[in-house]
């Protein structure tokens, strides 16, 4: 069974590991790229890195920018370590004929990127629990409003009937007294219905 068989049996690596893994085992470029001579073959050496880039990177990677190519290999954890022929990049899960290790080799996080991102949510936590009491707050002052004109209006109607009775025996005196009537302002059948609408949070 081929490297490639066996590499379809694992879970797939990440697109760049997977790339970088065809590109160092493609027979084409072994003049430009090829794996180390160490033993444990856990890296690759790069032999013309102007060719390389020039030939191969746009081809698999789509530009031709080698310390681009370098950082990215940073990014997932290998290493450069001295070699008599060129530069050589090493991760212990870079291995000629062990393709079910490439799963193993992820992005590496930045710890201050990660501090940060963790100090960022504390804060939008923080800001949103505070945004959670004001809006408790506002409704508990919109509640008791809302109570006090209820009451209000319960006293204004109550007026209200007051004066029509009031007029309904004037008019019995005199036929020519037309009763004021009041124009409602606002309805009040539902004590509750100013705050309908007023809650964000739910």
């Amino acid at each position: 069974m081929n490297a490639m068989n066996k590499l379809k049996e694992n879970t797939t690596p990440t697109p760049f590991i997977l790339k970088l893994y065809e590109l160092v085992n493609n027979p084409e470029s072994q003049h430009l790229m090829r794996w180390c001579d160490e033993p444990n073959r856990n890296g690759f050496v790069v032999l013309e890195p102007i060719e390389l880039s020039a030939k191969y990177l746009p081809r698999f990677f789509k530009h031709n920018n080698f310390s681009s190519f370098v950082r990215q290999l940073n990014i997932y954890g290998f290493h450069k370590v001295d070699h008599p022929q060129g530069q050589c990049f090493q991760h212990p899960n870079f291995c000629k004929d062990k393709p079910e290790l490439l799963t193993r080799i992820q992005r590496q996080h930045s710890k201050k990127a990660d501090a940060e991102n963790t100090e960022l949510y504390k804060m939008l936590l923080d800001k949103l629990r505070e945004l959670q009491k004001e809006s408790l707050h506002t409704q508990n002052d919109l509640q008791q409003l809302n109570e006090m004109l209820f009451t209000l209006k319960s006293r204004v109607d109550n007026l209200d009937t007051r004066m029509q009775r009031v007029g309904q025996f004037i008019s019995f005196f005199n036929p020519n007294f037309k009763p004021f009537k009041r124009e409602p302002s606002f309805d009040t059948k539902n004590k509750d219905s100013l705050m309908t609408g007023m809650n964000p949070w739910e």
